[in-house]
């Protein structure tokens, strides 16, 4: 994840949309999950 936030901070004129979108898909859900186990 590091990664990709260095690519969209530094190089944003290259960014691919659809990837962007694919990763948020496939992590929105364990994203969630995680951050539910430390609120609650």
């Amino acid at each position: 994840m590091i990664a990709m936030r260095n690519v969209l901070i530094h190089e944003y004129d290259d960014i691919d949309m659809v990837l962007v979108w694919d990763t948020i898909q496939a992590n929105i859900l364990p994203l969630v999950a995680a951050l539910e186990k430390i609120v609650h």
